[in-house]
């Protein structure tokens, strides 16, 4: 039995069924993998040409000049009027470095050393074997800790009334 939380139009106050359609009507709510639940139109939408002039956003070439390692941040273009004027490049947001990305998603900053300065990517290690001999060096363990056992199977729900 399910109880609505207020009586319907035609009096109704709950519903009855068994697990089998409760389950399946429940499971209908659930949208499919991969499909957007949210969906915007109008201006508001992702390749809107006036979506920049609604919605806020951040000045990418303050953001591309300040940092390091990356050369003009505006190009120049001819126009029909032969009046030069700037372009933006628009950086790619899908190429993040993996360090910004452990700060955005877990609020750390993996290249700030103990000693307040600043580390810096060396190697990236693939081999097992080169692993293996750069933790036995450094006195780590090579394996990972045993897993916890399973939890117990949670009993079965009786949904008859």
């Amino acid at each position: 039995m399910y109880r609505f939380r207020k009586p319907w139009r035609n009096g109704a106050q709950a519903v009855v069924m068994d697990g089998l359609t409760f389950v399946s009507r429940l499971a209908a709510l659930i949208p499919p993998p991969r499909f957007h639940v949210v969906s915007y139109y109008g201006v508001l939408a992702p390749a809107a040409s006036r979506r920049a002039a609604i919605v806020p956003g951040h000045d990418d070439v303050d953001e591309l000049s300040a940092c390091v390692g990356h050369r003009a941040a505006t190009a120049t273009a001819t126009s029909t009027s032969g009046a030069v004027r700037p372009v933006r490049k628009r950086p790619r947001p899908e190429r993040r470095l993996w360090a910004e990305l452990m700060q955005r998603v877990f609020q750390i900053d993996v290249l700030r050393c103990p000693c307040g300065g600043r580390r810096r990517v060396l190697a990236m290690i693939f081999s097992q074997a080169s692993i293996e001999r750069v933790l036995t060096a450094l006195g780590l363990p090579c394996e990972a800790e045993p897993r916890a056992p399973p939890r117990p199977v949670q009993g079965v729900l009786g949904f008859g009334g």
